[in-house]
Formats: structure tokens, sequence, C-alpha cells
């Protein structure tokens, strides 16, 4: 037992899953794995023992309980033989369900999700299309509003449990003409008039059913749009952390089972007049395969526990998954060759188990993609900025709104009249002026600005432009608070040197206080988290204020204690003037005779 990670009460859930899977399941894994059909009541006897529910809230029938349940769930799924039927569950109590307890409103989830832990309904989550793979923001299928109906047009492919689901959590673009920021989510029952799906024939993962669907003009309530209309991209983005993570865990879990039984199987087979668990060479092999498991299980289980504490994983998650899904597949592969000619026959694990690892490094984004994205992250340093609901174009982001890069600056234009003192200025004769002289200055400036951004390639990788600059003021953000005139107030001191009778140089050094909050491109004004929940991402119990770098702060989620640094923006400034005096003398009145 993992200590760090795991308590008694995780090792005794452990035991009994692995009872329960090894008795209610592990007998009829042949027979899906011929039929690529799981029947229903083995579903039902999961969302019985509460399986489905682990981490949803017990309002619906759920457990709540930490994520190292869902690991345990994931680990031992792994080990049965079939990864097929693995994936039939987690993509339905992890992807789908993970949408529907998201962004479901309450009817959605008291109709829905309760009945996906309960296991009486199936889902199954629509995002990749034929001609999108990896490329989520390119998707085709379109969801166009007429009157209070959606209609539905597209296809989606390589969707697991596709076939034989009760409802789609579908992704589709409510406003094609603007790009990902246009993409809504919305939930459609599988009999709807006009759904059709097609069963895949695949390399691995048999017992699963992976379709490919048609949408012909479905219709679908509006009350079946899931969160806010447009807002699908990055709600989609936010769960990929997991989506990485769970794709991490099968890899290391099906990788440990590989050498466990292959250990075993060197232990019993004899060559050469002893077992083959005694050759050097075929040990050394299997520990270097086992120090490669072992660093990726910890690196996960690290991951896990960030993400269970609310932390921001994706970088980790990222790399977890390419990391972990390329190990198994070599040590899968080797450990088929330790068995020789019986690990090429059927009877034997470690063929079905080599082709269903190679879904790993393809499902929930390709190990290439990953790379993409890890590139941006590690090669360009990029530091990650969360604002209140500030949406950037083309980048995705987790903030449980939205993130982008502290790469920016900002576009501005101002106007300002001020008042100068000069304590050693001659009140008389302007000509008169010392040569050096100190000043101060007080005024008002009015100003417009446009803060300009680069995108986040790591979430929306392998496109060139997302590392150019971006002006945020036609994205109109914030309103319209990117295009009105602002006021500052300014104010500092100088040094004034005289170059001719009426012409001075100035230096001088100033603080600005503007009226504006949104210089920085990031807004923290909000007062506290109940009022308003949108500057927060919550995860576990936990809220985090959106405006703080990479160590955010956090906070109780029932706290009313106003976020930090709040109030205008304010920054420094330097200048060089050029002064020229109007009059060079002061008019005085004639002297008395």
């Amino acid at each position: 037992m993992n200590s760090t990670y795991f308590s008694e009460e995780h090792e005794l859930f452990r035991e009994s899953f692995r009872d329960f899977l090894h008795k209610e399941v592990v007998p009829h894994i042949e027979k899906w794995e011929k039929t690529g059909t799981i029947e229903r009541f083995i579903w039902k006897k999961f969302g019985e023992m509460g399986f489905f529910g682990l981490a949803y809230p017990e309002a619906y029938g759920g457990l709540n309980l930490d994520l190292f349940y869902t690991v345990i769930f994931l680990e031992e799924l792994q080990k049965i033989k079939s990864s097929g039927f693995a994936a039939a569950m987690w993509a339905h109590a992890y992807l789908a369900m993970t949408h529907l307890n998201a962004e479901g409103d309450e009817r959605i989830k008291q109709e829905y999700l309760a009945a996906s832990i309960s296991g009486d309904k199936i889902g199954a989550l629509c995002l990749t299309e034929p001609f999108g793979g990896s490329d989520v923001a390119g998707m085709r299928t379109t969801a166009i509003k007429k009157g209070n109906k959606y209609i539905i047009n597209g296809s989606k492919t390589f969707i697991t449990n596709g076939v034989y689901a009760d409802y789609y959590v579908v992704a589709a673009k409510t406003s094609p003409e603007l790009g990902n920021k246009g993409i809504s989510i919305f939930l459609m029952d599988t009999n709807q008039k006009g759904v059709s799906a097609t069963k895949l024939d695949k390399l691995g993962w048999r017992a699963s059913d992976t379709a490919e669907i048609a949408f012909d003009n479905v219709e679908i309530p509006e009350e079946n749009l899931m969160g806010e209309e447009g807002k699908g991209f990055p709600y989609i983005m936010q769960h990929f952390a997991l989506e990485r993570l769970i794709m991490a865990i099968n890899a290391h879990a099906r990788a440990e089972y590989a050498i466990e039984y292959t250990i075993d199987y060197m232990s019993k087979r004899e060559a050469f007049g002893k077992t083959i668990d005694k050759f050097q060479a075929l040990r050394h092999t299997m520990v270097d395969h086992a120090t490669e498991v072992e660093h990726c299980k910890i690196f996960n289980y690290a991951a896990v526990a960030r993400l269970n504490k609310g932390e921001y994983v994706v970088k980790e998650a990222t790399m977890a998954k390419l990391k972990s899904t390329k190990v198994a597949d070599e040590t899968i592969y080797s450990c088929l060759q330790m068995l020789g000619g019986y690990g090429y026959m059927e009877e034997y694990p470690l063929a079905r188990l080599l082709r269903d690892s190679r879904l790993g490094p393809i499902g929930g984004g390709t190990s290439e993609i990953a790379v993409i994205a890890l590139g941006g992250i590690v090669c360009d340093k990029s530091i990650r900025i969360a604002g209140d609901d500030n949406y950037f174009s083309s980048t995705g982001a987790f903030e449980g709104n939205y993130y982008r890069n502290l790469h920016f600056r900002n576009d501005l234009k101002e106007l300002s009249v001020s008042a100068v003192y000069e304590p050693m200025g001659n009140a008389e004769n302007l000509s008169k002026r010392p040569l050096l002289s100190p000043y101060l200055y007080l005024g008002v400036a009015g100003f417009t600005h446009n803060p300009v951004a680069r995108k986040d390639p790591s979430l929306v990788p392998g496109t060139p432009s997302l590392q150019a600059w971006q002006d945020l003021q036609p994205e109109n953000i914030e309103g319209a608070m990117y295009s009105l005139v602002n006021i500052s107030i300014p104010f500092g001191f100088g040094f004034r040197y005289k170059i001719g009778a009426q012409m001075d140089l100035g230096f001088d050094f100033g603080y600005r206080v503007s009226l504006s909050d949104y210089l920085d491109d990031v807004s923290d004004d909000r007062p506290n988290v109940l009022t308003s929940p949108s500057i927060y991402f919550i995860r576990s119990g936990e809220a985090f204020a959106a405006n703080t770098l990479v160590n955010r702060i956090p906070l109780s989620t029932t706290s009313t204690v106003p976020i930090y640094s709040t109030g205008p923006d304010q920054y420094f400034t330097t200048q060089i003037r050029l002064i020229y005096h109007i009059k060079n003398k002061i008019d005085c009145p004639p002297l008395p005779n």
C-alpha cells in the first residue's frame, strides 16, 4: 500500500472492487470481447454497488469520494484482460457524466446524472469528428437555433458507447462564424429522430462499442443546452486534465499488469535446465520496464493529488499521458516477447493487451499533439494567469473559466492636462529662471487602451498563429471596457533644463492611478465567492482566487473575504518633456510715481 496517497479505507475498497470484478465481470469477458456488446445487467450492478458515483455528489446518488478511489477503479479495471470493457465503464463515468455534473442544470442532473450513477442510463461523449481528430476547435457539426429548438447536423466518430448509449453529450457549433467561441454543449437522447450510429471494427478494445454517429436535422429542445451558449470549448478544455490523467493511469496499470503476469510466467517457464527468470539479460530487461512503470505511477499519483486539491495540472496531466502511454506500449511489447510464441496466442493475455494498449497514444489527443502542447509550456516558459471571465479567442482554458499567458502589452493613447509647481522658479521673469530646477506636477488624463496578448499554445496546439500578438478590443471581451475613454490621475516630479529663453527640456518620474481595472486585461474587483463565483474555479470543495499567479490563494467556498489586490490599475511612468513658455515675462502693473 502506498500510504502517501492511499488509506486503509482505500485499500479495503480496492479489495472489494477486485472481488466484484472477478465474480461479476471476468466470467463474461470472453463473450463480450467476441460479440462487442457489454450486456446491460453489468451496468446496473455497477450502479447498485455505487461504482459510477465515486466522484459525484450524494444528492444524485453519488458517494463524493476523493479522486484516489477513482484511481483504484481505473487500475483494477485494467487487470481483467479487457481494456475495452474498462473503456466503456470510464467513458460513461468520467467523460459523459463529468459534463452532466459540471454543466447540466438541476433537471438534467436529476433525470440523467442520477440515472447514470444508478446504472439505468448509459452515456457517451461526442466530440471527435471524421475531419477533426485531435482538433476539437475544427469541428463541423452545427446546432442552429430555430424558435425554442436547436437543429443539429453533422457527424461524430470514434465514440465509445456510441451504439448502446441512452444519451449523448454532443459538442456542436451554434455560431460557426465565431470558430471555437461558437461551440456549445448539448444533451441528446439517442432515440431522437435523425440519429444513426454505425458500429466500427477496431484493432483493440473489442468489448466496447465504438461508433460513428450521424445527425440529420435532429431537433432538441433549447433546455437541453448545457451551460452557456458559446462556452462549449472552454468546458471541454477544462475537463481535459482529468481525461488525460485517466489515460495515464490506465497505461501504467496495464503495464504493471503485463509485468506481473510476465514475471509469473517466467518463474514457471524452463529453458536450458532453469526457469527463464534466472537469465540475467531477461531480468535486466524486466527491471528496466518495472522502473519506468514505477516512475510513471508515482508521477501520475502526484498529479492526481494536485488535481484533487483543485490545482491546475494541465501540464502535468499532458506529460503523464504522453509518457505513460509510451512506456505501456514498450513494456507490453517486451513482455509479449518474453512469452515467445505463446505471447502471440490469443489464449494468453499479452496479445489482446498489446492491441488494446495502442489506443493509449491516440485517445484524449494524440501523443504528437501532446508534444506540441508541451512545447509551448516548456520551451516558451509561459506563465498562465487567470482573469474574471476573460475569454481569449482560440485558446480554451481552464480557469473554471479561462486562462491566458502572461505575455501581454497595452496600446494606450492619452491626453493630459497638468499643473506644474517649480519651487525655484522666478515669479517676475521666466527668462531669469535657473538653468536646472526641479518641479512637481499633478493633473488629469483621458485615455483609451487596448490590451494585446499572446494566445496560449498549450491548450490549442498545432496552430502557428497562436504565437502571434492579438488585439483584444475586437473580441469585445469585457463589454465595452476596452473602447471607452477612461480617466487617470497623473502626478510626480522631475527636473527641467533651460535650453532657450522660452524652452526647457524636462525629465520626470511619475505615477498614474487609473479609474480602470482592465489595463492588464485582468479584472479583480469582485467582492467574494458567494456573489461572484465566476471568477473562481472550484474543485473538491475549495475555491481559488482567479487573479493570482501559479500559486493560487485558497479560500473557503463559503468565505466572504474580499479578493486580494482589488481596486484600479496603477502604473509608473518616465517621460521626457519639451516645455515651451508662451510668455517669457510676467505682466505687472506700472509702478506708482
